[in-house]
């Protein structure tokens, strides 16, 4: 199995990029902490050129287990599953 590198473009100004991308763009990735009263939770999005989809994994990061999983052809669609689910589970994003 080859392992590919995802790498920040460069800085616009002084501003410096969120998203990793591979080089051809194919996989786009970012990362973003919610913080509530009762849960940390780490939110991993990602593009995924070759399924045409979105895929948002949610851990709670405070004992690393995942919480939910899903995927949609929109971005919108994706987060939308989840935070349901996360409100299921009583956890507001």
């Amino acid at each position: 199995m080859d392992a590919t590198t995802l790498l920040a473009n460069h800085a616009n100004a002084s501003r410096r990029t969120s998203v990793l991308t591979t080089d051809d763009d194919t996989i786009s990735v970012r990362a973003k902490v919610f913080e509530g009263d009762d849960h940390t939770v780490l939110q991993i999005r990602a593009w995924l050129d070759e399924l045409g989809h979105y895929m948002h994994v949610y851990f709670d990061a405070t004992t690393g287990s995942l919480l939910v999983s899903t995927t949609g052809k929109q971005d919108q669609d994706a987060f939308d599953r989840a935070a349901n689910e996360l409100q299921r589970r009583g956890i507001r994003l």
